[in-house]
C-alpha cells in the first residue's frame, strides 16, 4: 500500500482487497487483524501527505503488534522510523554494477560515457532512475552533465525529444509555459498545508487546473481556464505529470523530479527571501533537503552574470546550515563548489 494517499490505513487495506475484486468491511478487516491474518506492506513512511496520518499510522501499528508490517521510507530523518527496531538500508549500486548497468543500456556508446565519467559516477547515479536518466541524456548529448542538477535539468529539458519523438503534438502555446507550469506546480505541492513543510506527492486534477489558471492569469495570458485545462492535458499526455492511483489525483512522475522543478522556482525567487525567511522556510525543512542540493547544481551552470552573488549565497547557506539537519547536504554542496 503507498502511504502517499491521503486516507487511513483501514481505507488503505479495503482499497486493495477491493482492487482484488474482495469487498470487505471495517469490522471483516479487524478481525482479519485481530487473527493476524495479514501480512502489511506500507511504502513510503516519508510520503504520508500529514502529520495527522503519521500519528494514526504510529497508532495503527501499536494497536496491530501481532500483526506483521514492514514498512519503506526514503529516510530515517524524515518523519521518523515509527518505534521500529530492526531496520535494513538498501545499498547504492556497486561501481561494477553502474559500469555493467551503463554498458548494457548504451551498447555503442557506453565505454565513452564511463570515460567521460571517471570519478563521478558515485556522485550523480548511485539509483538505477539516476544512472537510466544519465544514460537517456547522454544518448542525446553525448556529453555528460556536470552535476546532478543539471542531469535533471537536461533531462526535463529533452524529455519529448526522449519520449515522444514522433507523436508530441501539444496545444499552441505549450512549449513556452511548459517549464513555468511544472515549477509552479511543483512548489504549491512542496508546501502542502501552506507553509515551507508538509510535501505532497499527489493533488487534485481540478486543484491543479485551477492553480495554473490563477498562475496564466496573472501572467495577463487571454481565456487562462481553457488554457490551463488543455496545458494540464498536455503535462499528463506528453511530458512528467501522470495520473495517480485515484483517477482524479495527478502527480509527477517521480518525487526526484518533483524536487527537481520545485528547486528551479526556489532559485528564481531567491532575490526576494531574506536570510531570515531562507533558513526558516527552506534550509531548516527536511522536506526541501534534496531540491536545496539540486539548485545548488543549477546554480553553479548560471552565467557568470548570475553567478556574481554567488559569495553572497555561500554565506547565507552556511549560516542557515547550523539551525538544523535538513540543510546538510545542501551546505556540503556549496561550499564544495563554491571552493572550485
Amino acid at each position: 500500500m503507498e502511504l502517499r494517499e491521503n486516507k487511513p490505513i483501514i481505507k488503505l487495506i479495503q482499497d486493495q482487497f477491493r482492487s482484488a475484486r474482495l469487498r470487505l468491511n471495517e469490522d471483516q478487516i479487524d478481525d482479519l487483524l485481530l487473527d493476524s491474518k495479514l501480512l502489511l506492506l506500507l511504502d513510503g513512511v516519508n510520503e504520508t501527505p500529514s502529520d495527522q496520518l503519521l500519528r494514526e499510522l504510529h497508532n495503527f501499528r501499536e494497536s496491530n503488534s501481532s500483526t506483521p508490517m514492514i514498512f519503506t521510507t526514503r529516510d530515517l530523518g524524515v518523519r521518523g522510523d515509527l518505534g521500529i527496531a530492526k531496520k535494513l538500508e538498501m545499498q547504492p549500486l556497486t561501481d561494477s554494477q553502474m559500469q555493467e548497468f551503463v554498458c548494457r543500456y548504451l551498447p555503442e556508446q557506453g565505454a565513452d560515457l564511463l570515460r567521460q565519467l571517471q570519478d563521478k559516477l558515485r556522485e550523480l547515479c548511485e539509483t538505477p532512475l539516476l544512472l537510466k536518466m544519465l544514460c537517456d541524456v547522454f544518448s542525446l548529448e553525448q556529453q555528460i552533465p556536470q552535476n546532478r542538477g543539471q542531469l535533471f535539468q537536461t533531462f526535463a529539458k529533452e524529455y519529448d525529444r526522449l519520449k515522444h519523438p514522433a507523436s508530441f503534438l501539444p496545444s499552441p502555446g505549450f512549449l513556452n509555459f511548459r517549464d513555468e507550469l511544472l515549477q509552479h506546480l511543483a512548489f504549491v505541492m512542496m508546501q502542502a498545508d501552506g507553509s515551507s513543510t508538509g510535501i505532497r506527492l499527489q493533488i487534485e486534477k481540478q486543484q491543479a487546473e485551477n492553480l495554473l489558471e490563477a498562475f496564466l492569469n496573472q501572467r495577463g495570458e487571454t481565456d487562462p481556464a481553457s488554457k490551463a485545462k488543455r496545458w494540464l492535458a498536455d503535462l499528463i499526455k506528453y511530458h512528467l505529470l501522470q495520473q495517480a492511483a485515484n483517477p482524479e489525483q495527478i502527480e509527477f512522475h517521480h518525487q526526484f523530479i518533483q524536487e527537481y522543478f520545485a528547486a528551479e522556482y526556489l532559485l528564481h525567487q531567491l532575490n526576494k527571501l531574506d536570510d531570515l525567511a531562507l533558513k526558516k522556510l527552506y534550509l531548516n525543512p527536511l522536506d526541501w533537503t534534496e531540491s536545496l542540493a539540486l539548485m545548488l547544481g543549477i546554480f553553479r551552470q548560471r552565467t557568470a552574470g548570475f553567478a556574481c552573488g554567488a559569495a553572497g549565497a555561500r554565506g547565507r547557506f552556511e549560516t542557515g546550515g547550523e539551525a538544523g539537519r535538513g540543510s546538510e547536504a545542501a551546505v556540503s554542496e556549496t561550499n564544495r563548489w563554491m571552493g572550485d
